[in-house]
């Protein structure tokens, strides 16, 4: 009947809501059988098109059901079929949109290109990336590295730069902010100018709040991983949409090398003068490089702060704040393994202290029984003075091995104790160097 669903379209919805509806049949025998039906020979379009609904590879990526969705492309579905209602789009605009790179991944084997646009709004999949509430770089970059235009522009005269979501709609949120300023990098190292204006007259280094994005990353980062305060670093005066930091150590750059500011990319002319980065040697602008700073290996004493580009400012004072944590936390270990030392000593005279009172109580006791004892007779004297002695002996004897046994106590609790310490400073050395190279991986220079 094709006024029913059919097994295809059955075993695609079972996919993207099976947790309701059956939760004791798990997702690999839910997609067995969706591959079970392709295979034999099952139309991957159902009767979408008589029942006037949706095909099953628009029902999955809707649905976020990315497994499914590349079992029905690699199974021969529709790669072209748009949406029945609402915006009307194809499959690879709907999974750049809803940042499924799984799905674009096998859209883009399958055929599809990566420049394809939908009417009438005229967007790009790169387009519908960039528009994502939460953009993902690596989606970005997938789509570049298979020929996206990173400068297209829609129907109303939007590139994919212009439509990432702002900073300022995305306050307070960190994960957010991470991912704006990881789609502007990926989007600018693809190729995407900053300078190109929108109909409105704009370009994006205009747009864009007046902080930089790399700035805005180290930030966000910082409050993911501490949940505290992000660094005191000083907002730029432009986005820097190159990654200037990555050429520290480069040689120096010459004046007629950049026509243009390294950092904001507006260009140089008689009245808008060059200046060079003492650190990273490169030409910017006045208005990027308003910032002073002590460079490493000057004299702090000799007060001889020198102009430095935004990036290298902010760089620095990350360092800094870095150095104090981490001189901070080098202070707090050293107390906590002094407190340590000084209960393991006072754990240590307190044993001794209680070990020699027994033992003088003992010798206490045995001289009040050989003095208390009577003096009846010689004999019976010289047999209690024997009795009273070798008791004494005796005692004494215990009280040797006790003592004995009480130092091979103190003994083995010293060396815990130490070991203890021994552990502190392990466990320190080992979350300073976690801490670095978690720097190192997220450090945006």
């Amino acid at each position: 009947d094709d006024a029913a669903i059919r097994p295809l379209m059955a075993a695609a919805l079972a996919c993207c809501d099976a947790d309701a509806t059956l939760p004791c049949v798990p997702r690999s025998a839910r997609l067995a059988v969706l591959r079970r039906l392709l295979s034999a020979g099952a139309e991957p379009e159902a009767n979408a098109a008589e029942l006037r609904i949706d095909s099953p590879l628009l029902v999955c990526i809707g649905a976020a059901a990315t497994d499914a969705a590349v079992v029905l492309i690699e199974g021969g579905a529709d790669l072209r079929r748009c949406c029945v209602g609402g915006t009307r789009l194809p499959p690879m605009h709907l999974a750049a949109q809803l940042t499924q790179t799984d799905v674009v991944q096998a859209l883009l084997s399958a055929g599809v290109g990566a420049s394809s646009v939908t009417h009438p709004s005229r967007r790009s999949p790169l387009h519908m990336a960039a528009a994502s509430p939460s953009p993902s770089a690596a989606l970005l970059k997938l789509l570049l590295s298979h020929g996206a235009n990173p400068n297209a522009v829609d129907a109303a005269g939007s590139r994919p730069l212009r439509l990432l979501p702002t900073a300022d709609s995305a306050h307070g949120h960190a994960a957010t902010l991470a991912a704006v300023c990881a789609a502007v990098e990926a989007l600018v190292g693809g190729g995407a100018r900053v300078d190109l204006r929108d109909k409105s007259g704009h370009a994006f280094a205009e747009w864009q709040p007046h902080e930089s994005v790399q700035l805005v990353a180290k930030k966000a980062l910082a409050a993911l991983k501490a949940h505290k305060a992000a660094p005191r670093l000083r907002p730029c005066s432009h986005p820097l949409y190159e990654p200037v930091a990555a050429q520290q150590g480069a040689a120096w750059t010459d004046d007629a090398a950049a026509a243009a500011c390294m950092a904001c990319a507006r260009p140089f002319n008689e009245y808008f003068r060059r200046h060079h980065c003492r650190l990273f040697g490169t030409v910017v602008c006045d208005a990027c490089s308003t910032k002073r700073a002590l460079l490493p290996g000057l004299p702090a004493a000799s007060g001889s702060a020198v102009r430095v580009c935004d990036a290298a400012y902010n760089m620095l004072a990350m360092l800094d704040e870095v150095a104090e944590v981490e001189e901070a936390e080098a202070k707090a270990a050293k107390a906590r393994t002094d407190a340590l030392s000084a209960q393991r000593q006072q754990v240590v005279e307190r044993l001794e202290q209680k070990a020699q009172a027994k033992a003088d109580e003992k010798r206490r006791q045995l001289l009040a029984e050989g003095r208390g004892a009577g003096r009846p007779s010689t004999g019976s004297r010289h047999t209690e003075q024997s009795r009273a002695a070798s008791a004494a002996a005796s005692s004494a004897s215990e009280a040797m091995a006790a003592l004995h046994q009480r130092g091979e106590k103190l003994a083995n609790l010293n060396d815990k104790v130490a070991q203890l310490g021994h552990d502190a400073e392990d466990f320190y050395a080992m979350t300073k160097k976690l801490r670095q190279q978690a720097e190192r991986n997220s450090r945006w220079f």
